[in-house]
């Protein structure tokens, strides 16, 4: 940032940006996981989050572009790579497969591969830092030779595999070495004899392994020799013969090998060899806490298995092991989410298990159909499931499905990115619409590989939907998650927002609010609105959509007053309540009475559908929006009830469609009419015969008495319209806006950037001597050359810091100029002072040809410390130049002193800086010329004749007191905030603001109003209570509709 900017930025200017951003969204205050459901030690993986992204086109393993090995191999070393699938298919290995040491921050994200991905004919091996693998499928078969399926080496940290299927392995399908790894949801099974093993945990550091179905392998289900504890969490160990959970005893020369075991499920199967479910160990060498688990031991179909705590009287039956037992559960990074007991556990893991749970390959088939029916063995080669009817030699068949379309080749599907409003034809992999931290890509790939959350995820606190943080468990709601908020209140200000079912003040106590401004929540099955508790939703723009099921207004409101609401079911219970006040209302059935009173009903948005009202509908205000797609096809209205149409009705044609006169449709039916519609689209008419009403082509109304809005809604109205056709037209719009709605008192002043004003000066007079200044804007040089008497010629330099209130902020400040021309040696040391703010230089003559006079800048003759009239100075330190003999070179001074000083200004606006030599000498010097510009500095701008020295600095953070809504920072949310939100309106940032990131809009109103008398980052004291809050005039929420209705322009036309 300097103080000599350009003057094109017009339309960042007309955008308000009258703070620096400075963002107090919780997100970054706690480490982001790899996806939402990541859990366990490997959750922190970032994978290649920020980086570029690989497209595997062919199954081949040449290593040529577009295998998978080509683009491991060729990835970049540290920052980042995200590899997607277009085909589907085995990849067939001619040698084992790695990610080694120096590939860090890399994703497999098998779940884009059409029709399911394998690999198979080596080993799968990581060895570096940071990687997600999720969605694959790894099984080398027997052919392959003694390998691994995979294996994680000690270079490795920090890596999670979630949802793989693992198998087929002549060593362990699966083993691990590294530190801070997660296995999750993922099957390792079928080892292949004669070494038919699940996993051997040899050394690792920190390894959390939950929900995985362990099945069909002889022995090391796992073999655990973990240090700093392996979580072993709520897995399904079927059918061993030798070993299950295996503590091999050993001494181990001081190491102590620990784990947590709990909500586990094993299950002898039909090659039980009598072995304990966990065995081995010794004292010495482990420490295990056990919580409960479940054993089915009598190998007979029935799901009977039995409980086991600690202290049993048959604990024994369950465990052999020699081990030290730990009374209370040792430390993790965070505790898996369980289930509520081993077989809730057992029935999560079987219905989630494998590389594509919902559409699994035959081969995952079959082992969840062996579990469940207590059937299968353990087999030498994969060959021997082809009796079992497993295909293709017994790996099975994957692939055979087309890729979606991804134009701009950034991971996403085309579909995907329209409907979450980015532009399909400009890679944004790396962008970030609802502002979270997770990229548009990761949101793509979260989507695909979306899976419901053990529990009802619950929100916290008054903040955005969006912040991952406020959820628990930091598990981003999906669209099948079941979510409540019982307390809090949630803001849906961005695109992208889901929830399978969404509670609010279901709880008794509960006192929830939902705010949708703009964006989109898309609720899969159901909004309930209080129950036990009070739930409220008020919308003012963006969408709201439930998909399947319905909304339950049981007790609380929903207030409609701008945006879309569509849902299949609207349904309230007497202490519910629904106003219809604005924005567009598309229901199939509601049941109960219907006042629109100015929103727009809309039986099937685009398209054609039908509205069924179980009562009366009563429109007051507002309009009817009726499609037309052919002569036989329309939108329908049915009301059990009395229809009053005291609004309008407006017509819509889809398809192409172009009616003939005289052609009519059935729009409404009811048990009766009254009421006089207002408009009626022209050359439309409608009709009434007996119950139903019917929609005339080719006829208009003879009169209608359209109301004339006020004057202030016509220019509202009128700058939306031009302002919707510029580049900037939401900078027009809200500039404008705010002119109509912020009294004079508070109008918002456009900062006019201030032109470095600079003279010389010899002896405290200008121009004289050799120091010289023609101000004729031709071309002269400011000149000063050093007199060996008296250090008394200097430049003097302005700068008027008036736009920056808070000096403080000021970080590494330099100053730079333009040019200079040294003497023959071409080295000279000068030194920069500053004149005490306030008290000399402000009556400098400001005319651009001649400048008058001014305080002598000559030093007295008893002090290097002050000025001949008295006047402090300040030394800020020498600087050197050499090297500089053209015209034209930039130099930066930046001495050590001119940062604290510009910090101490306090109040005082004018800077002033003084440039001479540090050391007698007679060289010659300029630092500007007056023809200096654009065009020949590539950084400066001005008119011929403006100087060129200016100031470069970068702002800091304002120390802000981290209360959400104390947007004037002084530590208490109250009226003055809302002053501060009212004067920013339409611009990029408010301090403390936590919803709406970069705009400032109603959302920050709503947020303020919430947190009213708040003084720390916790809920307000009188939270759920009523609060004497200052509303704004209703003019003003008309204005702030405006923005919202503005917003869902710019989400539809984005890019």
């Amino acid at each position: 940032m300097n103080v000599l900017v350009s003057r094109q930025v017009l339309c960042n200017a007309l955008s308000l940006v009258a703070l620096l951003l400075y963002s107090t969204a919780t997100w970054a205050t706690e480490p982001i996981k790899a996806f939402p459901q990541a859990e366990g030690f490997g959750a922190i993986a970032k994978g290649g989050r920020g980086g570029d992204v690989y497209h595997v086109t062919k199954l081949t393993d040449d290593g040529s572009v577009g295998t998978l090995r080509h683009g491991i191999e060729s990835a970049p070393n540290a920052s980042g790579r995200t590899i997607v699938f277009d085909v589907g298919g085995w990849i067939d290995l001619n040698r084992k497969l790695g990610i080694v040491d120096s590939k860090s921050n890399i994703t497999i994200a098998g779940q884009t591969a059409p029709g399911g991905i394998g690999v198979r004919g080596h080993q799968f091996s990581v060895g570096a830092d940071d990687i997600i693998v999720r969605h694959m499928r790894f099984r080398p078969g027997k052919d392959a030779g003694r390998v691994d399926s995979v294996g994680t080496n000690s270079d490795a940290e920090r890596v999670i595999y979630d949802h793989i299927s693992s198998g087929f392995s002549f060593d362990e399908n699966f083993s691990v070495q590294a530190s801070d790894v997660t296995l999750q949801y993922s099957t390792v099974s079928f080892g292949l004899e004669s070494h038919s093993a699940g996993s051997l945990l040899e050394n690792p550091h920190r390894l959390s392994m939950h929900h995985n179905l362990y099945a069909h392998n002889n022995t090391r289900n796992p073999k655990h020799r973990v240090q700093e504890t392996l979580d072993w969490i709520d897995n399904v160990i079927y059918n061993w013969d030798t070993r299950a959970f295996y503590m091999q005893g050993t001494d181990s020369s001081g190491y102590f090998w620990t784990s947590n075991i709990d909500g586990n499920y094993f299950i002898a199967g039909p090659n039980d060899g009598g072995t304990k479910p966990i065995s081995g160990g010794s004292q010495d060498d482990y420490g295990t806490w056990w919580g409960v688990n479940a054993f089915d031991g009598d190998k007979d179909s029935a799901h009977d298995g039995q409980n086991y705590s600690l202290g049993d009287d048959d604990f024994s039956d369950i465990s052999s092991a020699a081990t030290t037992w730990s009374d209370t559960r040792y430390p993790v990074a965070d505790e898996i989410w369980q289930n509520a007991s081993p077989k809730d556990a057992y029935l999560r893991t079987l219905s989630e298990f494998g590389a594509t749970p919902w559409a699994r390959d035959e081969v995952d088939q079959l082992l969840y159909e062996n579990v469940v029916n207590r059937t299968g063995s353990i087999i030498s080669h994969e060959n021997k499931l082809v009796s079992q009817g497993v295909s293709n030699g017994g790996f099975g068949a994957l692939g055979g499905v087309a890729a979606p379309l991804d134009t701009d080749g950034d991971g996403m599907s085309d579909e995907w990115e329209q409907k979450h409003g980015t532009n399909p034809q400009v890679p944004n992999n790396n962008g970030d619409f609802d502002h979270d931290g997770y990229t548009d890509l990761e949101e793509y790939l979260n989507d695909l590989g979306a899976f419901a959350a053990v529990g009802q995820i619950e929100f916290h606190g008054i903040g955005r939907y969006a912040d991952w943080q406020r959820w628990d468990r930091r598990w981003q709601p999906s669209r099948l998650d079941v979510l409540q908020v019982r307390t809090g209140v949630a803001f849906v200000d961005a695109v992208g927002q889901q929830a399978g079912t969404l509670r609010l003040g279901y709880d008794a106590g509960g006192d929830a609010r939902l705010y949708v401004t703009s964006g989109w929540l898309e609720i899969t099955n159901q909004l309930v609105v209080g129950s036990r508790g009070i739930g409220r939703v008020e919308q003012y723009g963006g969408e709201l959509r439930v998909l399947e099921g319905d909304i339950q207004i049981l007790n609380g409101a929903y207030k409609l007053r701008g945006g879309l609401l569509a849902t299949p079911h609207l349904t309230k219970a007497p202490r519910g309540s629904f106003e219809f006040t604005g924005g567009t209302l598309d229901a199939d059935a509601i049941d109960f009475s219907l006042t629109v009173a100015g929103g727009t009903l809309f039986p099937g948005v685009d398209a054609i559908g039908s509205t069924g009202i179980a009562g009366d509908l009563n429109m007051e205000s507002g309009t009817l929006v009726i499609d037309l797609e052919s002569a036989s096809a329309a939108d329908l209205v049915n009301v059990s009830g009395v229809a009053s149409l005291d609004g309008n009705i407006e017509v819509q044609l889809l398809n192409g469609f172009r009616p003939t006169a005289g052609q009519s449709w059935q729009i409404l039916t009811a048990r009766s009419f009254d009421g006089q519609l207002k408009v009626i689209t022209p050359g439309f008419s409608v009709e009434q015969i007996g119950d139903s009403l019917w929609l005339v082509a080719g006829t208009s109304p003879s009169t209608l008495a359209i109301p004339e809005p006020h004057s202030l809604a016509l220019l509202l109205l009128g700058v939306l319209g031009y302002a919707a056709n510029r580049k900037c037209r939401q900078a027009v719009f809200a500039l404008a806006l705010v002119a109509v709605l912020v009294p004079a008192s508070g109008a918002l002043a456009l900062q006019v950037p201030v032109i470095a004003d600079s003279q010389l000066s010899e002896n405290g007079n200008t121009g004289d001597g050799d120091a010289n200044d023609s101000g004729s804007g031709t071309g002269s040089p400011i000149n000063a050359r050093f007199n060996d008497a008296n250090r008394n010629e200097w430049l003097a330099l302005k700068f008027d810091l008036s736009e920056y209130s808070d000096k403080s902020r000021f970080t590494d400040v330099s100053l730079n100029t333009y040019m200079y021309r040294g003497d023959a040696n071409n080295t000279q040391t000068l030194r920069l002072y500053a004149l005490a703010p306030g008290i000399a230089g402000e009556d400098w003559n400001e005319s651009t040809t001649t400048y008058g006079s001014m305080p002598g800048f000559t030093f007295d003759a008893d002090s290097q410390t002050r000025l001949i009239d008295g006047n402090l100075v300040q030394n800020l330190g020498a600087f050197g130049v050499s090297g500089v003999t053209a015209e034209g070179s930039v130099a930066s001074i930046d001495p050590e002193g001119l940062t604290s000083f510009v910090q101490s200004m306090g109040n005082n606006n004018l800077l002033t800086l003084l440039v001479t030599y540090d050391v007698p000498h007679n060289g010659q010097w300029r630092i500007a010329s007056r023809e200096t510009t654009a065009t020949t500095t590539g950084v400066l701008t001005g008119a011929p004749g403006d100087l060129a020295p200016f100031l470069d600095f970068t702002l800091g953070p304002v120390p802000t007191t981290s209360v959400g809504g104390d947007y004037n920072n002084n530590g208490i949310v109250d009226i003055a905030d809302y002053t501060v939100w009212r004067n920013l309106l339409g611009g990029t940032s408010l301090l403390n603001e936590e919803v709406s990131p970069n705009v400032v809009d109603i959302a920050d109103y709503l947020y303020w109003r919430e947190r009213f008398g708040a003084t720390d980052t916790g809920e307000p004291a009188s939270f759920g209570q009523p609060a004497a809050v200052p509303e704004p005039p209703a003019l003003s929420i008309a204005g702030l509709l405006a923005v919202a209705v503005l917003g869902a322009v710019k989400y539809r036309s984005r890019n």
